[in-house]
């Protein structure tokens, strides 16, 4: 049970995400299946429309707890610069470093380990114009 008496959800549980991204990670590594987006396509659509909308390719964004680097990697491939995504999962970073890396994406976007419920005024040398959570 959580804090208010609901039942907590397993999504909510770091150990969950470790699991999850570590078999990812293998299924990668071992047999080229690439990571699923969780939300879907029309999801990272949406964002990626209000965010050309409403702002520059250069304003800096953090995705806050960015799994696999989806939408991270869809913003870079259409020209958006200065991304940093944050994750509490290891194994959700070094997915997102490898993504990187294979899709030649290195130079404007990075993956952090970080748990944003634990951190420090120290944690962050960037200021982000634009921070966003897709929600889970």
């Amino acid at each position: 049970m959580s804090d208010n008496g609901l039942p907590q959800s397993i999504l909510g549980k770091k150990d969950y995400w470790d699991s999850l991204y570590k078999g990812e990670l293998e299924n990668m590594m071992e047999h080229g299946v690439q990571p699923e987006g969780w939300f879907g396509e029309k999801v990272i659509d949406k964002v990626i429309r209000y965010l050309s909308e409403n702002f520059q390719l250069t304003d800096p964004i953090l995705d806050i707890g960015c799994g696999n680097g989806e939408t991270i990697l869809s913003l870079a491939g259409l020209g958006w610069k200065n991304l940093t995504g944050v994750d509490y999962s290891e194994e959700a970073v070094k997915i997102c470093q490898f993504l990187f890396q294979q899709h030649c994406a290195t130079g404007d976007i990075t993956a952090k380990v970080m748990d944003i419920m634990n951190m420090k005024n120290t944690d962050f040398s960037t200021k982000y114009r634009i921070c966003l959570d897709k929600g889970t």
